[in-house]
């Protein structure tokens, strides 16, 4: 006996079979892109639920089957100038070493070659569930200095108002019981993180309106972050008056899960009370589905035609969406083509040997890093030294050139700050902006980030700037694009990070001449990014 299916399924089976070979090769193009998104799924706690995000979108639209399939499969070729779009940004994200908007540029193709090949009703119908994709993409660390301070501020207050004395300093603070610190797993992003997406998604099922959805976040990120600042009162006060004995080690983070899971729930609850007003009473909304449900099974075939009469669409054959899926897999391959071509001839030129002629080199510093030096790692060269002149100034160039994952001169991982991250040992006391024009014609031209550093050894006025294709550039966003912009003319990323440094002896010391004279004895040394 022959096994029969419904028409609808046999006419589904070839567009999703084609769209599941072609998303497998487009992953495969993009391997490493996609390789770092996973990477940070499975390294950070802050993004463990980003695998979710692919299984909630695919069941998202499996709930709309009844809807797609009554919908015409055509390739809507219009589609292939937003694939376009998202494959040039690719390109100028990962020529940057832009790693988060080369995620985003990759997750964002999705929509356009649903649209392309199976058509725009079709992405219109899942737009949603498209667009939830996105927050598979490891995105929002940027919060985390705010949030971490945010959550120094409420806890040191509420503490102080319970009546306990605190002292502070930055984002540690000591009470009379012990010392404590707001470092990444206290401040909140976790929660925020997983927060997000799971109203958003609550709020797609439960709301009609948008502004209903939108009130629903609203209330889930305000909650969210509140409920962490209690939690980080709560766990300080337990850790208080236990003498150090509770809350102070691994535990606090498993009562900090727990209460996020209260704290959703909780949401959830106050969602409840959100007026929808496209929402009807539940008896309307049983007899309306019921009555729809009645509708469906008696004409549903012949809505389905109808539907595709009025909208003029017929049904495509599988060799034109096997047309528009090659021709979305030529244009995908394009990009990864074209950035292996230009890394592949990017020059390297600059020679750091002789900044030994001017400068002492210095050993590389012990693991208790007591003494000031800037972090970074990835570099193709360095150099690290203190002038032969005056040995309290200090020196550091990073050299980078052909940057890859892992390799960029602007990461998180590189900073102007010693030790940790987490770490509370140095901390930046002050921050701005000088012009090292103003300091002689000698001196680097730009922009440079001054920052005034306490550490074990006192307290230090650094500067720091960056090179690129001979442009001295402090911000960080303006390096990648004019990293971007030097790949894309030919003339390689070759970069160099520069640090100056000199120690604060009294609040009366101003050390910025003698940085400005260290500065314009750079003039001597040639040393330029770029042709």
């Amino acid at each position: 006996m022959a096994l029969a299916f419904p028409q609808t399924m046999r006419v589904a089976l070839w567009p999703i079979a084609l769209a599941g070979v072609l998303f497998t090769a487009v992953a495969a193009l993009f391997f490493d892109t996609a390789q770092a998104m996973a990477q940070v799924w499975r390294s950070s706690e802050s993004f463990a639920h980003g695998p979710l995000i692919p299984l909630a979108t695919a069941w998202l639209v499996w709930r709309k089957r009844d809807e797609l399939s009554g919908i015409a499969l055509k390739p809507w070729w219009p589609a292939l100038a937003p694939l376009a779009a998202c494959g040039f940004a690719w390109l100028l994200a990962n020529l940057a070493g832009v790693n988060t908007a080369e995620q985003f540029a990759l997750v964002a193709m999705v929509p356009a070659l649903v649209a392309l090949v199976l058509g725009w009703r079709i992405a219109w119908a899942i737009a949603f569930p498209l667009a939830f994709l996105l927050f598979a993409v490891p995105f929002g660390t940027f919060m985390l200095p705010t949030l971490m301070d945010w959550t120094a501020d409420f806890t040191v207050s509420a503490v102080r108002a319970t009546g306990v004395p605190v002292l502070r300093e930055g984002t540690s603070f000591t009470l009379p019981s012990g010392r404590w610190s707001v470092v990444e797993s206290c401040s909140g992003i976790r929660y925020l993180l997983a927060a997000v997406p799971l109203s958003c998604l609550y709020a797609y099922l439960s709301y009609q309106t948008l502004r209903a959805r939108t009130l629903f976040i609203a209330l889930t990120v305000v909650v969210a972050l509140v409920a962490n600042w209690i939690r980080a009162y709560i766990i300080v006060m337990l850790g208080h008056v236990s003498g150090m004995k509770i809350a102070v080690g691994a535990d606090h983070l498993v009562y900090g899960w727990l209460f996020f899971g209260i704290v959703m729930g909780i949401t959830f609850w106050l969602g409840g009370f959100i007026r929808d007003p496209a929402q009807r009473s539940p008896r309307a909304r049983e007899s309306g589905g019921a009555a729809r449900e009645i509708d469906a099974d008696a004409s549903g075939a012949d809505r389905d035609a109808a539907r595709r009469s009025r909208d003029g669409q017929t049904p495509s054959s599988p060799g034109a969406g096997l047309v528009a899926a090659l021709a979305a897999l030529a244009l995908s391959a394009a990009w990864p083509g074209a950035a292996t071509q230009l890394r592949a001839h990017a020059p390297v030129t600059i020679d750091l040997s002789r900044l030994a002629d001017l400068f002492a080199p210095l050993a590389a510093p012990d693991n208790a890093q007591r003494s000031y030096r800037p972090v970074y790692r990835g570099d193709t060269a360095r150099f690290v030294g203190v002038s032969r002149t005056d040995p309290t100034l200090g020196l550091a160039v990073f050299h980078y050139a052909r940057q890859g994952e892992g390799s960029e001169m602007i990461h998180e991982s590189n900073r102007p700050m010693p030790g940790r991250p987490d770490d509370s040992t140095w901390q930046v006391r002050a921050r701005k902006r000088v012009d090292l024009s103003k300091f002689g014609a000698g001196a680097a031209r730009g922009a440079a980030n001054e920052y005034l550093i306490a550490g074990p050894d006192g307290l230090h006025l650094v500067w720091e700037w960056f090179q690129v294709d001979g442009k001295t550039l402090a911000s960080p966003a303006e390096v990648k694009l004019h990293t971007a912009r030097s790949m894309l003319l030919g003339n390689g990323d070759e970069s160099l990070a520069w640090y100056l440094w000199a120690p604060v002896r009294d609040m009366r010391d101003d050390p910025r001449d003698r940085l400005a004279a260290l500065a314009a004895r750079l003039a001597v040394v040639p040393i330029r990014p770029g042709r």
